[in-house]
């Protein structure tokens, strides 16, 4: 159901949906010639057949015509339902006017349809039957492996829907910071925005993902080129990424090692203003002549002052 689902200004409703694999069924009744119910299920269908029959109001038991498996049962049976809409007896219900014969041949070919276009091998820019494309829908399972590789091989990181929303507002809307840095390490376009005006950054902000958001702010403030030769703590320090510093340190990090352009763990989290990463550097043994100057010159006044203190306890605890 996505491409119903980017529309109409639903974008930030429908986000935290994902698909479903089930079943797609299609139940006869011998009572009621010439009619067919069509549904999907996560259950079985031999389970939805019984429920069915077990109300007062059904002449008969229904019996399973046929079923099949698939990763999305809820698309497949919203395209089944298109395909055979000249069929419906009713809007607000599963039942179709045709033959048990002709309604499976319907299941198969869409379910089949399905299926080709979400293997790894099909086209990697191919749009698929819900309007989403490969790299989006690894992108909305937070499927690093598969996003990895799709860019890798050509896909798109720019591709929208067609309500603008790109893979990198999908990401964003989850808070999937790793498959963002991906995305805009391969030129997704940080400031797209989709026809209701939404942003990545509006939408992590709006969502509450904090380390998400320092991902596209490194982005913004073009920090990923003056990254260029980090090392893995200096790197996670210029995306504030305290969570990274804090198990980098603790698993034995140097938290004096230099990026390939002199830049200390300590100065990068000055310049960005993180209280919280300037404790728990120095907290390490973190060290630089230049951080507190750094962190005044940055307007972050609260950070120069926590530097220079540490570095006069610091002092006098050497004098002792």
């Amino acid at each position: 159901m996505w491409a119903a689902q980017w529309g109409g200004g639903s974008l930030k409703m429908e986000l935290t949906v994902m698909p479903k694999s089930g079943f797609i069924y299609v139940l006869r009744n011998d009572l009621m010639p010439g009619l067919v119910k069509i549904g999907q299920t996560t259950r079985s269908a031999e389970h939805c057949a019984s429920e069915i029959s077990g109300g007062t109001g059904v002449p008969d038991e229904f019996v399973v015509a046929f079923q099949i498996e698939v990763t999305d049962c809820e698309l497949v049976e919203q395209l089944v339902h298109e395909k055979l809409s000249a069929f419906r007896v009713n809007e607000k219900r599963e039942f179709f006017k045709l033959s048990v014969e002709d309604a499976i041949e319907a299941v198969q070919e869409v379910a089949k349809k399905c299926q080709l276009a979400s293997d790894d091998e099909a086209v990697v820019g191919e749009t698929l039957p819900d309007g989403l494309t490969k790299l989006m829908r690894a992108c909305l399972k937070n499927d690093v492996g598969l996003v990895t590789s799709l860019l890798a091989r050509g896909a798109d990181p720019n591709t929208a829907t067609e309500d603008g929303v790109t893979a990198l507002m999908m990401a964003a809307a989850r808070g999937y910071g790793k498959i963002a840095d991906l995305l805009l390490e391969r030129g997704a376009h940080l400031d797209a925005r989709a026809h209701d005006g939404t942003t990545a950054h509006s939408l992590a902000k709006e969502r509450g993902h904090i380390t998400t958001c320092n991902v596209l702010n490194f982005y913004k403030r073009g920090a990923h080129v003056f990254g260029t030769g980090h090392s893995s703590l200096t790197n996670a320090c210029a995306r504030r990424d305290y969570e990274s510093v804090v198990a980098l340190l603790e698993g034995g990090s140097d938290p004096n090692e230099p990026s390939d352009a002199g830049d200390l763990p300590l100065d990068i989290a000055a310049i960005s203003g993180s209280t919280r990463l300037i404790e728990v550097l120095l907290k390490f043994g973190a060290r630089s002549g230049r951080a507190a100057s750094l962190a005044e010159a940055n307007g972050h006044f609260v950070s120069s002052v926590l530097i220079e203190k540490y570095a006069s306890l610091s002092g006098e605890e050497s004098k002792d």
